[in-house]
């Protein structure tokens, strides 16, 4: 009797260690899965992963990106570039967010000279906005940017375009000028 009943006391005791033991890896597992899950990942482009993603969503948000009617999206990918000027040729940077491998959106710099740098482009997937991914993708491109040499750094929008301008002022951007085409332009000085 004495011997069953250490058996049993045994076997409970194994039972609770059993049973803390698959709590904490449970628990380990679940640390990992939610702390990694929403982890945005910034990143340079890259063509295999990225092309079709910004050409779908410059389309998708041209009216924002850009007032030229006729600017592609393809030469600027094809040869990393802000416009068709041939000293510009390969100089335009774009990095490219994702959230668990899911497309977020991007942005594009380049350096005008030595000393200003310009940031083209910002884009957002609609779904994916108001998460502040783009302030941090605007973060990215000063980075970028300062680590090129600017001393100053121009972005500009539209009037209409309050949750960006808000972004913009919100990092350090100073308004400098609004055209009669509806824009507003920034400047950023480290």
């Amino acid at each position: 009797m004495i011997q069953a009943q250490k058996s049993k006391k045994r076997s409970i005791v194994l039972f609770f260690i059993s049973f803390a033991t698959m709590l904490g890896a449970a628990g380990v597992f679940s640390w990992y899965y939610y702390s990694h899950k929403h982890e945005l990942v910034v990143a340079a482009y890259n063509k295999a992963r990225d092309y079709h993603d910004i050409i779908t969503l410059f389309e998708l948000e041209r009216f924002w990106l850009t007032s030229t009617p006729d600017y592609s999206p393809y030469y600027m990918l094809e040869y990393m570039t802000p416009n068709k000027e041939f000293q510009y040729r390969g100089a335009l940077h774009i990095n490219v967010a994702r959230l668990n491998e899911k497309f977020v959106g991007f942005n594009a710099f380049y350096m005008l000279d030595r000393q200003i740098g310009m940031i083209l482009f910002l884009a957002i997937q609609p779904e994916m906005r108001s998460k502040g991914y783009g302030k941090t993708l605007i973060k990215s491109a000063i980075e970028g940017l300062k680590q090129l040499g600017a001393q100053k750094i121009h972005i500009v929008t539209r009037l209409i375009n309050y949750p960006a301008r808000k972004v913009y002022t919100g990092l350090g951007f100073k308004e400098i000028l609004q055209d009669e085409d509806g824009c507003i332009y920034y400047e950023y000085t480290k």
